[in-house]
Parts: C-alpha cells; sequence; structure tokens
C-alpha cells in the first residue's frame, strides 16, 4: 500500500490543509503493509510542484506538511510541470505519471520515458515509471474516448 495524495482537488496554497495531509500520514505512514522504498515510507502525489502550504515554496510547503516524518519519506511525486525544472524540488524520485498510456491517437513508445529518465538523471534523481492498462476520468477533457472493457 502507497499513500499517494492527489494534489489536484485540494487547495495546496495555504496552510489551511497541513492538518488534514498530516493526519492522512499518521493512518497511513507506519501501517503495516505501507510500501518502502530504500528503507523509507513511499509517498506520492498527483501534481503539487505548485504546493507552498502558506510557508513560501514547494520546498517548504513539503517540508511542513511532512513534519517530524520527513527524514523517514521517500518522496516520489508526479509533478505535471516542466520536468527540466525537476532538480529544483527535494524529492528523491519522480513518477511520470503520462507514461501510463497514449496521448491523443500517437502510439505509446518510450520516447517520454526516456526524455525523464535522461533529465532525472542529470539532478540524481530516480525515475518511476507507470503503467495503466485503463484510465478512467470524471474530467471529460482529459478522456476524448472512452472504450468500455470487453467480458467476453
Amino acid at each position: 500500500m502507497m499513500l499517494s495524495i492527489d494534489i489536484a482537488e485540494f487547495n495546496c496554497g495555504d496552510g489551511s490543509r497541513i492538518g488534514l495531509f498530516q493526519q492522512y500520514l499518521r493512518d497511513f505512514l507506519y501501517h503495516p503493509a505501507a510500501a518502502k522504498v530504500n528503507g523509507k515510507q513511499a509517498v506520492t502525489t498527483f501534481m503539487g510542484q505548485d504546493c507552498s502550504f502558506g510557508q513560501g515554496s514547494t520546498n517548504n510547503g513539503w517540508t511542513t506538511v511532512f513534519g517530524d516524518n520527513a527524514g523517514n519519506i521517500y518522496f516520489m511525486p508526479a509533478y505535471t510541470s516542466d520536468p527540466r525544472g525537476l532538480g529544483q524540488y527535494n524529492i528523491q524520485a519522480e513518477v511520470n505519471w503520462g507514461s501510463a498510456w497514449p496521448e491523443g491517437a500517437n502510439e505509446i513508445n518510450l520516447d517520454r520515458d526516456n526524455y525523464f529518465i535522461g533529465l532525472l538523471a542529470q539532478t540524481g534523481k530516480k525515475y518511476v515509471g507507470t503503467i495503466s492498462p485503463l484510465f478512467a476520468s470524471h474530467m471529460s477533457y482529459k478522456v476524448s474516448t472512452v472504450r468500455p472493457i470487453s467480458r467476453d
């Protein structure tokens, strides 16, 4: 089990959500089934690159959210900003959310993965690819077609 927080649906520009996220950490971070990477508790997000939590910067914001747990967390968010700027963040790895499925009518390939791997190698951060046999979204602008799963 990995704690993964979808920041796309939360206000994280001010400090009003710090307590909520810290409660998530207390509830799930040290659960016996919690995922670990290099002996640290694995935490990921969808987005969150603009989350300052009222602390002046993204790095300060997440450090505040993690609090006393910061040294025990392997933080690997799926930031959706320009990947060339990933070196500025206090993260151990980057989850490449967009590598899981093709974009538009294009066939899926490893081009995006290789691009991220190359950029992250320059910063000493690790790469986490994603696999998604089916993607569902409640946001119609994210999905151009819906293909039902055949039960045959």
